[in-house]
């Protein structure tokens, strides 16, 4: 299993969706596409995981130099993940994956993210998902 800190799964992240913005119609792009809304759905009905992602962030809100590893299968599983993070701390579904995006959806991304980003390499905790 990967494990990643939770800084380098938002940057991986981020360059899944930029190629997304990029080359929307390519073929590999869309099968993970798909694959992340496969995980994102299973997760986001979940209402323990739920509970765990805000527990984890109300511990990073309180100490910013923590970090969080996070063991994971496959890229899909851990961006989906990611997504649901920042969707729980922004208190919203952010539609980013369809050809429609708003521009409030955008800035709670980005809120989101650089909300759990880490201002230090202290990991305290590890997510296996």
């Amino acid at each position: 299993m990967p494990v990643s800190t939770l800084n380098n799964s938002i940057i991986s992240y981020c360059d899944f969706f930029n190629k997304l913005c990029k080359h929307p119609n390519n073929t590999d792009i869309q099968v993970s596409l798909e694959s992340v809304k496969k995980y994102y759905n299973r997760y986001k009905d979940n209402k323990s995981l739920i509970s765990e992602i805000q527990h984890y962030y109300d511990k990073l809100k309180t100490e910013q130099s923590y970090d969080i590893l996070l063991s994971f299968e496959e890229y899909e599983q851990l961006w989906a993940y990611i997504h649901l993070m920042i969707e729980v701390i922004e208190g919203k579904t952010i539609n980013l994956w369809e050809r429609i995006r708003s521009f409030s959806d955008m800035n709670a991304f980005q809120n989101g993210m650089a909300r759990l980003w880490s201002n230090g390499h202290k990991t305290v905790y590890t997510i296996i998902l």
